[in-house]
């Protein structure tokens, strides 16, 4: 099972699957299409927007696991 952390590259988010982007949504996250995503950790991208990580992160890999 895939699983996210704070390091992980949202670029790299992104591509695990097309849902996912509004995972990141619901957090006041919109980075489809931003040229840093792929440059830009999960970390470094929920500080910049003022985002609980941790609650961003478990959100993310609960959806990662329903998937399955």
């Amino acid at each position: 099972m895939i699983v996210i952390h704070r390091d992980t590259r949202i670029g790299e988010i992104l591509e695990m699957d097309e849902g996912i982007s509004k995972v990141l949504l619901q957090h006041g996250m919109d980075c489809e299409g931003c040229p840093g995503s792929y440059h830009e950790s999960l970390e470094d991208a929920a500080a910049g927007h003022g985002v609980a990580l941790d609650a961003l992160i478990a959100d993310l890999n609960h959806y990662l696991k329903n998937l399955a």
